[in-house]
């Protein structure tokens, strides 16, 4: 998996689905950078998958911070019973900083992702 995005970023919180920093651009300027994290971020039996999108729809307790310099998204998840399930995943996998804006690079057993958010 590529991403990093933390390695260039300032000022990184998550408001519901929706991840802000400001990332620094090639000419060493930051910039203001918002991701929405339900378009690349699934639920799969009350667990955080990479590649599919909507965890939000299926989530409380939505919590982000930084774990041993890992930006680190948690969350209760509910399964496919009813229940629910801490989960967690760390931003940094799958999360790039591209000249001052987020883009989502996933690599998975038969396809590479490289998406920027539609706003």
């Amino acid at each position: 998996m590529a991403g990093n995005f933390s390695q260039s970023a300032t000022d990184v919180r998550v408001d519901g689905p929706i991840l802000y920093a400001r990332l620094e651009n090639s000419d060493g300027y930051w910039e203001d950078a918002e991701f929405d994290l339900d378009q690349f971020i699934g639920n799969e039996d009350g667990r955080f998958v990479w590649g599919d999108n909507g965890f939000s729809q299926s989530a409380t307790d939505i919590e982000f911070h930084f774990v041993d310099e890992k930006p680190i998204l948690r969350a209760q998840l509910q399964d496919r019973d009813g229940h629910w399930n801490d989960a967690e995943i760390n931003l940094d996998e799958a999360i790039t900083n591209n000249n001052g804006q987020f883009e989502f690079q996933y690599v998975s057993c038969t396809s590479l992702y490289i998406l920027r958010p539609n706003y």
